[in-house]
C-alpha cells in the first residue's frame, strides 16, 4: 500500500551509500527532526514500527513552539 504524506518541509533522502544513515547510526528506516544547529531534535523508534509520521509532527509543532518563544 503506498501512502502519499504530502510533507511540506524540506526532506533529506539519505543517498545510495546511507551516508545520513551511518552518521546518525541508523539500523532501520526513521523520521529524524534536525535543527538549524545540525542537531537530532527527534529521532523516531528504531523497529519499522516506529515509522511515526504523526509523532513528527507532533514534534515539529513541539519544536517550532519551542523556538518561537
Amino acid at each position: 500500500m503506498c501512502r502519499r504524506l504530502d510533507i511540506d518541509i524540506p526532506t533529506l533522502v539519505d543517498n545510495m551509500e546511507n551516508t545520513t544513515s551511518r552518521a546518525y547510526d541508523v539500523t532501520f528506516d526513521r523520521l529524524y527532526l534536525i535543527d538549524a544547529q545540525g542537531r537530532v531534535a527527534y529521532q523516531g523508534a528504531p523497529e519499522p514500527s516506529g515509522f511515526d509520521p504523526a509523532g513528527l509532527e507532533a514534534a515539529i509543532k513541539k519544536h517550532l513552539a519551542r523556538t518561537k518563544a
